[in-house]
């Protein structure tokens, strides 16, 4: 799936726009491998039950969504200690975010049908700390009357 994008500027890039322009494949390299890094050892320190890099994940997805899509997200347990449903919460922009690194359709129900009353009109969207979650965008789910979710183009993964 391709994430769209709001439209860069260039001004807090280093030099030129030129320069970015031919330097782009070196910052791609640059970001690809430091996520690459990220999902590896979330995904090996899982397995061992550590779960800190998780929870520092968080706050860098957080300005990662908002730098890509302009969006306003915040951290959700800042408001409320371990919000249950979500991690990330923008209400300007009416949006929830749940970041996992368990890519199961159980995870995203379970998210689903906790209570979201006070969020009438919200979009769920989940980011999975993993590699490909293409399966799990085909699958049916429970739908909450008052949150919008459609698990094509509510669910991210690193992959794309």
């Amino acid at each position: 799936m391709r994430i769209p994008c709001r439209k860069w500027t260039y001004p807090e890039m280093p030099g030129n726009r030129l320069e970015y322009v031919m330097n782009r494949k070196k910052y791609y390299d640059y970001i690809q491998g430091k996520l690459t890094n990220l999902i590896n050892n979330i995904n090996v320190r899982g397995k061992q039950n550590l779960l800190d890099l998780n929870i520092h994940a968080e706050p860098f997805i957080m300005h990662l969504l908002n730098r890509v899509f302009g969006w306003n997200l915040q951290n959700a347990n800042t408001a409320k200690h371990n919000e249950a449903a979500f991690d990330l919460i923008d209400d300007t922009n009416k949006i929830l975010v749940q970041v996992s690194a368990t890519a199961k359709k159980d995870k995203i129900e379970s998210s689903l049908r906790k209570n979201l009353s006070g969020r009438n009109g919200y979009r769920f969207k989940f980011v999975f700390l993993v590699w490909d979650t293409a399966k799990l965008r085909t699958l049916e789910y429970y739908k909450p009357g008052n949150i919008s979710f459609e698990p094509g183009p509510d669910i991210y993964d690193i992959d794309g």
